[in-house]
């Protein structure tokens, strides 16, 4: 991580960077998320759930997408927020149609504990073991909708009033404290699971939010089940291994570098 993004991380518990896919690579993302969403869900490799909502994983569709997973603009930033222990979660297209997508904030915290989910930073570094990393494909314009996060909620330390923020349901007026998002296809939008956050239903009409989303976390919580063997057989070793689970105080070969070739 540059010492800018490090800082503003760790004040607000999200980083937006810009125009990280152009060019050749965009399109060949923008291709493969195309035929992705135009397959039919029983034709895709892998499922998973998230709560009760069924999720299709985007790796091991396709090369564009199974490379967004290393990327090197953000798999420096993977390795340092898992101290050199990284393990993909789980990976997926999202694709909403107006009025679709909406979600109350949310955050771990609220729905795993204290204890599950860790911000801290540790010898000028940032240790985040649950992140999200949105890879945007179309534009979100102020007023479309979409991500709306809560700045700095990473490191409150005080539970959120249930009825705080229109008891977690954002509307039209984005209350302070709240900042709806507004990336351009191409950027990427990092945050910590622990930063409370949600989405505003999608209302454009002419147009869609698609985005490429992939989830990390340390290498011991035990996220391997979520990949099955037909799945993991179209994968590189590379992203075998960082689906794999592993002991805490084991560094895989994936974890060393901050650049990985697929295969």
């Amino acid at each position: 991580m540059t010492p800018e993004q490090r800082y503003f991380f760790d004040l607000t518990g999200y980083l937006h960077l810009k125009h990280i896919l152009q060019g050749d690579e965009f399109v060949r993302v923008q291709k493969a998320v195309d035929r992705f969403l135009s397959t039919p869900p029983d034709q895709r490799l892998g499922e998973y759930k998230i709560g009760e909502k069924i999720y299709y994983h985007a790796i091991g569709f396709d090369p564009a997408m199974d490379a967004l997973a290393v990327h090197p603009a953000t798999w420096p930033i993977i390795r340092e927020f898992t101290n050199g222990r990284p393990q993909m979660s789980g990976s997926e297209v999202i694709c909403n149609k107006q009025g679709e997508g909406g979600l109350r904030l949310h955050c771990a915290r609220e729905s795993y504990g204290f204890e599950v989910t860790r911000f801290e930073a540790q010898d000028g570094r940032i240790f985040c073991n649950d992140c999200v990393i949105f890879f945007y494909l179309t534009e979100v314009r102020p007023g479309d909708g979409g991500l709306v996060i809560v700045s700095g909620s990473h490191k409150a330390s005080f539970d959120r009033p249930e009825q705080l923020y229109n008891a977690g349901v954002i509307g039209d007026d984005i209350p302070p404290g709240v900042v709806n998002i507004t990336p351009e296809p191409g950027d990427v939008v990092i945050f910590s699971e622990l930063t409370t956050h949600g989405v505003i239903p999608w209302r454009p009409a002419d147009r869609e939010r698609r985005m490429v989303n992939y989830r990390y976390k340390t290498q011991h919580r035990g996220w391997e089940h979520k990949f099955s063997e037909k799945l993991k057989s179209q994968l590189s070793p590379a992203l075998v291994e960082l689906v794999s689970d592993e002991d805490l105080m084991h560094i895989k070969e994936i974890g060393k570098t901050d650049f990985v070739e697929l295969e």
